[in-house]
């Protein structure tokens, strides 16, 4: 399948907390890869650290719509959300960084095929196996000296585009965030759309059945 060279869209599924902190510095962090589950990833990324001697920060997106998979693994509980970056304002802000760091789409690949064709060293970080093919993932990686565990990068909020909640939270928890954030970025629902996710439960999708 042929990708073009920029994702459409940028989804971060995370929770409240990540966004608050977004939103208060103004910027995203890129963080070490210790704590993640997939063991594949880590070894892998683990092996090109110690090919370029340094360590490497990453912050990883969805570039397709919302799944129940995305929900119930990365942003599980009630305070879950995910944060819709416009691709194009957001990667102009990680470019503007200009040393130490790459993104690019993730390659999926089979056991067989890398272990009779290895990937580019360059392609390490962004190469999974594919079972995970369903997170269609845009990855961001900054290199730095060994000991580094967070990287900021600086961005302009104006490429938020789209907040969308967890189908866990409350309707009043919900209103009550969207007032907030609406208050806090001042910005229309033209400009900023801030949904309940509607992943379980669409009611259009539940008329459309109805006679």
């Amino acid at each position: 399948m042929t990708r073009a060279k920029y994702p459409v869209k940028l989804n971060r599924f995370t929770n409240w907390r990540e966004l608050s902190q977004i939103l208060r510095t103004k910027s995203i962090e890129l963080r070490d890869t210790s704590g993640w589950d997939d063991k594949n990833d880590i070894n892998v990324i683990k092996e090109y650290e110690k090919h370029k001697g340094k360590k490497v920060l990453v912050k990883c997106f969805c570039a397709s719509s919302e799944t129940i998979y995305h929900w119930t693994d990365f942003a599980k509980n009630i305070d879950g959300c995910c944060i819709q970056f416009d691709p194009q304002k957001l990667l102009k802000s990680i470019d503007s960084v200009k040393s130490n760091i790459k993104h690019d789409w993730v390659n999926y690949e089979y056991i067989k095929f890398v272990e009779s064709k290895r990937p580019n060293l360059e392609q390490f970080p962004f190469t999974k196996r594919k079972p995970y093919h369903i997170e269609n993932e845009y990855r961001i990686i900054w290199l730095g000296p060994p000991n580094t565990i967070i990287k900021e990068i600086p961005i302009n909020l104006d490429c938020i585009v789209k907040i969308t909640f967890s189908y866990k939270m409350s309707q009043a928890r919900f209103n009550a965030r969207r007032k907030y954030l609406r208050k806090l970025l001042k910005r229309t629902p033209d400009e900023l759309k801030i949904v309940h996710s509607t992943v379980i439960e669409n009611k259009r999708w539940i008329k459309a059945f109805q006679y």
